[in-house]
């Protein structure tokens, strides 16, 4: 995955390219929200799966636990709005 992020005052969003699998993520402290751009995916949301294409919003409860994967050949390009400010620095990079 490649992403590019911003630190808002409080929150961070982040612009991303992913083909594959994003990797589960559990009790997550806060509500994200994720805007498809581009392509298609599959999240699964507390064991419920709905796909989602271009132009779908999709909200992750506070406390769920989640994964997601792209569909077909493309990448799927999203914004996300991760609810809180992230520390950078642990994220690792490729």
């Amino acid at each position: 995955m490649q992403a590019w992020y911003y630190q808002a005052e409080h929150r961070t969003l982040a612009y991303a390219i992913l083909k594959g699998v994003h990797g589960e993520r559990k009790d997550i402290p806060a509500v994200r929200t994720y805007y498809i751009s581009e392509g298609e995916a599959e999240f699964v949301i507390n064991g419920n799966a709905q796909k989602a294409g271009a132009g779908s919003i999709i909200e992750i409860p506070a406390h769920a636990s989640y994964n997601f994967r792209s569909l077909g050949d493309k990448s799927v390009k999203f914004f996300v709005d991760v609810g809180i400010q992230l520390d950078l620095d642990t994220i690792p990079s490729t």
